[in-house]
């Protein structure tokens, strides 16, 4: 559901003496569970552009509330992207990049967020944007994801698995050393590095982390143990209140 469908049944729970929605279901709060990144795509010809990928980060920083790839309340988690403030992207090209940028079109709210990225984008002035929705292809992709286990590692996999060529030794030397080490302090070590150096490779933006809504019937209970990997929702945790 989008945000305005959302906003309107969380009021009719408040306004209920019962506590539920005008259909008779109650809201339950996902804190933190629905999280936006931007990702590069690993094909993408401009992905290699340094100064490209440091304008891109600069112009979505004011509107970032997300500081990590590995999101907050995820063990291991490091504030490693800037947040907040005036930054003005340092364009150094003549002319005008283009770009598209992919989403899911089922994804919530996911047009107005992407046209929201393509505006602040064309606003360095160094380029142009076009809205690809359904393209995994396109340079850049608007991702609503959830990582299979909710660990530090899991969350990190995506920029593991297509780490720029100049880094990606020393990614794999990380990435091995931490899946070697029993040492929680030296594992933690290893996982600020990993965040610390996708911070610096741009190739994957966090953009934001907010809660989730899920509205069950009156009579219906749902534990904690209600989802699966990947935080898929599963009959296993369904039962009768």
């Amino acid at each position: 559901m989008d945000a305005a469908a959302v906003t309107r049944l969380s009021q009719q729970v408040e306004q209920s003496p019962e506590h539920q929605t005008a259909g008779g279901f109650h809201e339950t709060v996902l804190t933190g569970t629905r999280v936006l990144q931007l990702q590069w795509s690993p094909s993408s010809p401009m992905r290699a552009n340094r100064g490209l990928r440091q304008a891109i980060a600069a112009a979505l920083q004011g509107d970032r509330t997300s500081d990590s790839i590995v999101p907050g309340g995820v063990p291991g988690h490091l504030a490693t992207f800037p947040l907040g403030g005036k930054v003005k992207p340092k364009v150094t090209w003549k002319n005008r990049i283009n770009l598209t940028l992919g989403y899911d079109p089922s994804m919530p709210n996911g047009q107005d967020t992407a046209t929201q990225i393509r505006t602040r984008l064309e606003n360095t002035g160094g380029l142009s944007v076009q809205l690809r929705p359904g393209d995994l292809n396109a340079d850049l992709n608007l991702v609503d994801r959830k990582a299979w286990t909710s660990t530090a590692l899991a969350w990190l996999q995506p920029y593991l698995d297509a780490p720029l060529p100049a880094v990606e030794s020393t990614v794999s030397t990380i990435e091995t050393e931490f899946r070697a080490t029993t040492d929680n302090a030296a594992a933690n070590r290893l996982l600020a590095a990993l965040q610390k150096q996708a911070a610096v490779d741009l190739i994957m933006l966090p953009i934001s982390q907010s809660d989730e809504y899920l509205y069950v019937r009156d009579g219906v209970d749902m534990s904690g143990g209600s989802f699966g990997p990947g935080w898929q929702l599963g009959f296993f945790g369904i039962g009768n209140a």
